[in-house]
């Protein structure tokens, strides 16, 4: 992205939050881009930023990754810490190592062939696992065979984070990718988290029913019974 891009008016909601002149971490807000769509969907949209970050690259960054330090550079900060980190985890020839190196450039790298169906979506990976491969490790395990490759599930259009990733096998992807993010019931739609919270419903039980192909209706109106630890009876020695 080029130097030369020229902010726009700022929107006079009194609810609006002016980031500009404020610093995240190598990024400093020096303008308004406008309000664009985010999210997978598309149907929302979000205050973008320009940023100058310390390296000299100016970017646009979505207002809720610099105010969650999900952005926190222009993408230099993630490759000097991979440089760093393969000299010194020791797992530089491991599948964990290239699997995660790998998840990074589709998310980092503007010239990566995959780069426009994950970092262009807005997709990333945490902080924590760009920091250290042995985190990563720790948080998805090892890979449990050659037949296995990184998944993000429950959220097939979620970020590369603990709870969001898995090892898998082609066929659970492609299971994975079938299933929706949001139920839409009674003209009302929205995510699959949000219907956990209303109906009480656990969130991978709504997953497990939509894998089930159940409709909407009614994976949001079965009654949702636990499973109760079977009675057993303590009687007396004889």
């Amino acid at each position: 992205m080029s130097d030369d891009i020229v902010s726009v008016p700022l929107p006079t909601s009194k609810r609006f939050v002016n980031l500009t002149g404020k610093t995240f971490e190598r990024l400093e807000v020096v303008g308004f881009a406008g309000m664009k769509p985010v999210g997978h969907t598309g149907r929302q949209n979000g205050a973008f930023w320009i940023c100058k970050c310390r390296c000299g690259s100016v970017v646009e960054i979505y207002s809720h990754a610099l105010l969650n330090e999900i952005n926190r550079s222009c993408g230099c900060l993630q490759k000097e810490s991979s440089a760093e980190l393969k000299k010194t985890h020791g797992e530089s020839y491991s599948v964990e190592y290239d699997a995660l190196h790998n998840i990074i450039q589709r998310c980092t790298n503007k010239n990566h062939p995959q780069y426009d169906g994950y970092g262009g979506r807005g997709i990333t990976v945490c902080d924590r696992w760009v920091n250290s491969v042995l985190d990563f490790i720790a948080d998805v395990g090892r890979r449990p065979s050659p037949l296995h490759s990184i998944d993000r599930f429950p959220d097939n259009n979620g970020n590369y984070e603990p709870g969001n990733v898995r090892w898998a096998t082609g066929k659970q992807q492609t299971r994975n990718r079938r299933v929706t993010t949001t139920m839409t019931h009674l003209g009302k739609t929205q995510s699959f988290g949000d219907w956990s919270d209303e109906t009480g419903i656990p969130i991978s039980i709504l997953y497990g029913r939509k894998e089930n192909q159940w409709s909407d209706e009614k994976c949001l109106t079965t009654p949702y019974l636990p499973r109760k630890k079977p009675m057993v009876d303590h009687l007396p020695a004889t």
